[in-house]
């Protein structure tokens, strides 16, 4: 995976500093539970007891470096790109590769991985950035806590500096974050190229706000805003300097819990529909990754091509990959099942490059009640097993659990299918069947606005409660959602009940060692022993009897983990 530097340059000094938060900061000690002992828990997701750690939620959004070269292009204006995540994530780095080998009893150890001590690391090195503006992303909810806090920080060390947050969370929930939190002074729904440019165009020169397009601001203790402006109204660009390369801007699906599809995009000034870009324009960012050799990992081509820019366009791409021989190898996403022809096409011209398919359940119901995808469990597994065929070829195949109609019998039988399949996968690791937990219906969502209609009852409406839930000490209290067959204690104890059979799975697979599985078999076994000892002590009113009750838990836990 590409790693990033921490500061894109050793000036620190320019007129906006694009800044990517860790996704928790907090000014003191902070008794998050259960400790993370399962760090190489890869029947889950990348959260870590629920916190998300980890290369991939290091990684500032591909948008950064777009609109720091959309406005260094058409200005004289600096930017910089500042990635305060690594900060965050540099203790449990380095002690991540230990966990895969030993059961830890250094209380020093455990201590160095749950404080939030960060703080003040991140405090000195904010002190040393000076920008006219700070901008801070906020595009997915699980930095609800972290983006605010380092805005608040920011402002704190530099009081005569903008702030601006923007992405996809801070666009739907605008209102809320500008009202309640004084020191943002600026926050962006949807596009923020050409909004960027000339917002600081006008904090230089005449502060005059009223144009700037997709900008909120505060007037006269009230809240304005700019002309509204979609995607499609300006012209498509994409940066060079990463790996992700998009066939289109806007997902042209309608996933019912996804605050990235059609809907929540129209919503929070993104697109009317997806703008597919040119196979020339693709090309030539392909070639300038080639050109700086990628870095050596894969290319991450986003939304399925057959789908975006069609069959024909994506067969002519494929030959000028070809044709360029530019040594690349890719990821490439199928949103619906496709001939075997075409995947042995990809295997033949685009060798070492992986498929990656999000069939969600093998209930083909709840499938196409999630996506609106009809597709059969015949279709997805011939795809399956022509990819597994190839030896060119990889796939990572993803599916959830908690959806809507999912029920105890529909998850079962997703368990089922991924142990069966396993038996008959080749280079298993290289291969990837992975079970998720749902967690959140994505603010914005169809979901998340029609509950009733989508089969979801919402628990968290306020961005303050999803920027709380963070850093609860149970990732049970961030489960924002309920379904016709499970509440959210039913839901969290589905979650372990998945955890543990697909790490079972995993150990009759070789692909975790028994020591690692034995570990986490009895870390999700607490989690729920421990769960009704959680739900008392989250009735207490006064926060701080809360936090000795969970502090007070937490050592319990830790002692019984340990025995």
């Amino acid at each position: 995976m590409k790693k990033h530097a921490l500061i894109s340059s050793r000036d620190n000094s320019s007129d906006i500093a694009l800044i990517h938060p860790p996704y928790i900061l907090h000014h003191k000690q902070y008794s998050i539970f259960p400790v993370p002992w399962n760090l190489d828990h890869i029947g889950s997701t990348s959260f870590i007891g629920r916190y998300p750690v980890g290369p991939s939620w290091n990684i500032p959004p591909a948008g950064f470096s777009t609109m720091k070269n959309f406005v260094e292009s058409a200005s004289g204006y600096s930017v910089r790109i500042y990635n305060l995540a690594l900060l965050r994530s540099q203790p449990s780095a380095a002690l991540e590769g230990r966990f895969k080998d030993i059961y830890l009893k250094d209380k020093s150890i455990i201590t160095n991985l749950t404080e939030t001590a960060s703080y003040r690391r991140i405090s000195a090195y904010i002190e040393k950035i000076e920008a006219s503006l700070f901008a801070v992303d906020l595009h997915w909810i699980v930095y609800s806590q972290g983006a605010i806090e380092t805005l608040r920080l920011i402002k704190k060390i530099h009081p005569r500096s903008y702030t601006l947050v923007g992405g996809l969370t801070a666009g739907y929930f605008k209102d809320q974050i500008l009202r309640d939190n004084s020191f943002i002074d600026f926050l962006i729904a949807g596009d923020g190229c050409r909004p960027l440019l000339r917002l600081i165009q006008e904090i230089k020169n005449g502060k005059d706000f009223s144009q700037v397009p997709n900008l909120i601001y505060r007037q006269k203790n009230a809240l304005a805003g700019g002309p509204k402006r979609f995607y499609n109204d300006f012209a498509c660009c994409q940066s060079d300097q990463d790996t992700q390369v998009a066939f289109s801007r806007g997902c042209p699906l309608q996933c019912s819990t996804c605050g990235g599809a059609r809907y929540p995009n129209n919503l929070s000034r993104l697109d009317k529909e997806a703008s597919v870009y040119s196979v020339e324009s693709i090309m030539r960012k392909l070639s300038n990754l080639a050109g700086r050799n990628a870095q050596g990992g894969r290319v991450s081509l986003c939304h399925d091509p057959f789908l975006t820019l069609g069959r024909k366009k994506w067969a002519i791409l494929l030959d000028e990959i070809k044709r360029n021989n530019l040594g690349l190898s890719f990821l490439i996403e199928f949103f619906l099942p496709h001939t075997r022809q075409e995947i042995l096409d990809i295997a033949q011209k685009l060798p070492g490059s992986q498929i990656h398919i999000c069939p969600e359940s093998m209930d083909e119901r709840v499938r196409a009640f999630h996506k609106n995808l009809r597709y059969s469990n015949k279709q997805l597994t011939m795809n399956m097993d022509t990819i597994n065929q190839a030896d060119s070829l990889s796939m990572s195949i993803w599916f959830m659990s908690g959806l809507a109609r999912d029920t105890q019998k529909s998850v079962d039988q997703t368990l089922s299918f991924i142990g069966d399949y396993y038996k008959k996968l080749k280079r298993k690791q290289d291969n990837l069947l992975s079970y998720n937990e749902l967690l959140f219906v994505d603010p914005g969502s169809l979901a998340f606005e029609f509950p009733g209609k989508y089969g979801y009852k919402i628990i968290h409406k306020r961005f303050a409660d999803y920027a709380q839930s963070f850093i609860m000490p149970v990732f049970k209290y961030q489960i924002n959602y309920e379904t016709a067959y499970f509440n959210r204690g039913q839901l969290f104890r589905l979650f372990l009940y998945m955890h543990d059979r697909m790490n079972s799975i995993y150990l009759k697979n070789n692909l975790i060692s028994r020591q690692a599985y034995r570990r986490i078999r009895r870390y999700n076994y607490l989690l729920e022993k421990y769960e009704p000892d959680y739900d008392r002590a989250m009735q207490l009113l006064r926060l701080s009897l809360r936090q000795k009750r969970f502090k007070e838990l937490g050592e319990k836990f830790t002692n019984e983990l340990r025995s």
